[in-house]
C-alpha cells in the first residue's frame, strides 16, 4: 500500500507540474495568436509573405498541440490515481477479509 501512495503521491506532483506548464503554454498561445492576427493583417495588406504568415500560423498549432498533450497526460495521471486508488482500496479490502477470518476464527477458540 506505501508503494501506492508513493506512486500516488509522484503522479499528483507530476499533475502539479503538467498545470504550471499549461497556464504557461496558455499564456504563449494568447500572445502567438494575438501576433498571428497581425501577421493575417499584414498579409493581406501585402506587407509580409504568406511563407512568413504559415510560419507563424504552424508556430501556433504546434503550441495548441503541446497544450493538448498536456490536458490528455493530465487526464491520464488522473485517470491512473483514480485506478491505484481502487487497487489499494481493493489490497486494503482484501487484507481485512483476509484476516477477518482467522481473527473470528481466533475468537472462537478463546471461547
Amino acid at each position: 500500500i506505501r508503494s501506492i501512495e508513493s506512486q500516488i503521491e509522484k503522479l499528483e506532483k507530476s499533475i502539479l507540474v503538467d498545470q504550471n506548464s499549461k497556464r504557461r503554454l496558455q499564456e504563449q498561445l494568447v500572445t502567438a495568436r494575438d501576433f498571428l492576427q497581425k501577421q493575417r493583417r499584414l498579409l493581406n495588406e501585402g506587407a509580409i509573405a504568406e511563407v512568413t504568415y504559415e510560419q507563424e500560423r504552424q508556430r501556433v498549432n504546434d503550441l495548441e498541440r503541446q497544450y493538448d498533450a498536456l490536458d490528455d497526460n493530465i487526464i491520464r495521471k488522473q485517470n491512473d490515481i483514480i485506478s491505484l486508488r481502487k487497487s489499494g482500496n481493493c489490497t486494503a479490502s482484501n487484507r481485512q477479509n483476509h484476516w477477518a477470518p482467522a481473527v473470528t476464527h481466533s475468537r472462537q477458540r478463546k471461547s
